[in-house]
């Protein structure tokens, strides 16, 4: 697992600096646009979603911490589309970043290791938000553009499926 690690650390390294070059100028702390959710097929993981998102401090200042909440929902098929079988919040604290700096959660396991609810390729879809907020509570994300993402994934895990919004 520590070499996907690394390998998803350099991927979106890259994915954030090209999303920099070609995003507008937003003068705040944000997401960068390149939240993803996928299925790694390595030997191991048995086809688990994780979650990976990069932010970024496009301020001439240092950003003081903060916290990414996130709220995630996926149902349970094997209950024929029931209620969620998962639903939870967390949050991430997001420390205190340079301008231009950015921090990135990697692998983040999307059933946080459920046993009783695994979110696996061809049997999870869902959806979960992304914001950042002051306190590890919920509430209103920061002022600015980019601050709160909602996320739909397919339960197949194609990348061409996922559907990203922002604020």
């Amino acid at each position: 697992m520590s070499s996907f690690s690394s390998r998803a650390v350099s991927f979106l390294v890259a994915l954030a600096a090209g999303a920099v070059l070609t995003a507008c100028q937003t003068d705040n702390l944000h997401i960068v646009r390149a939240p993803f959710i996928s299925p790694i097929a390595a030997p191991g993981t048995d086809n688990v979603f994780y979650l990976n998102v990069v932010v970024r401090n496009d301020t001439d200042e240092t950003h003081p911490a903060t916290y990414l909440w996130i709220k995630v929902e996926y149902p349970d098929f094997a209950s024929s589309g029931g209620p969620p079988c998962a639903a939870y919040d967390d949050f991430e604290p997001v420390p205190p970043l340079q301008p231009g700096e950015t921090w990135a959660l990697t692998d983040y396991r999307i059933d946080r290791g459920s046993t009783q609810c695994p979110c696996q390729k061809d049997g999870c879809d869902g959806h979960l938000w992304l914001s950042l907020v002051w306190a590890p509570a919920p509430g209103p994300a920061l002022p600015g553009p980019e601050t709160e993402m909602h996320v739909d994934w397919a339960s197949s895990g194609d990348l061409a499926l996922l559907k990203i919004t922002s604020n």
